[in-house]
């Protein structure tokens, strides 16, 4: 509990966050539920505390280019207990900027807290499936060291033999599109057969 506050009072610093919103229960489950799925904004979880829970949102402007970012909160007492148990058990995502992180759309820097140390070996590489997450994949070969998508993630690892080992995907819970071996020639080779 004591890293989601952390956290929560890191991300309300780094982002300087325009406001605070209280939103009914039901508006918070939409919000949550639908955070990979639209185009105008994106969201993550921030976590629990003090009887409420907080929702990071981004959204694109009607005019102009600044994005608005925001916190939605609502009580956890008003939530229904299977969704107050999602939320609970939901992996810890946290915004960091730093090197070792994974790109998230619209340049904020997100990882996987418990992470194993990020492989350099192409081999580990070879062995994940089309059918893993990227939070799937994370877990097997740790935070990527890039992003170099626009539209999805294509998440980049720096191996120790300076080649480097690109992984498509539409979002963070869906099927792996893609995974490159990308030679320091820039020759390129699919590790999907």
């Amino acid at each position: 509990m004591r890293k989601i506050l952390i956290i929560t009072s890191l991300l309300l610093f780094l982002y300087g966050c325009n406001e605070l919103v209280h939103v009914s229960a039901e508006e918070f489950k939409w919000q949550y539920d639908n955070r990979h799925m639209q185009s105008i904004f994106w969201a993550d979880y921030l976590g629990e505390k003090d009887g409420k829970v907080y929702l990071f949102r981004k959204r694109a402007p009607l005019i102009g280019s600044k994005w608005k970012e925001e916190v939605l909160f609502t009580e956890v007492d008003s939530l229904d207990a299977d969704f107050l148990n999602r939320l609970r058990k939901q992996e810890k995502l946290t915004t960091q900027n730093n090197d070792n992180a994974a790109r998230r759309k619209g340049g904020n820097l997100v990882f996987l807290v418990d992470a194993p140390a990020t492989v350099r070996q192409l081999e580990p590489f070879k062995k994940l499936k089309r059918d893993s997450s990227v939070m799937d994949m994370i877990k097997l070969v740790g935070n990527p060291d890039d992003e170099a998508g626009s539209g999805i993630y294509i998440l980049v690892y720096k191996l120790e033999d300076g080649t480097e080992v690109h992984i498509g995907a539409a979002n963070l819970n869906e099927s792996l599109m893609y995974i490159v071996h990308v030679s320091k020639d820039g020759k390129r080779e699919n590790l999907f057969k």
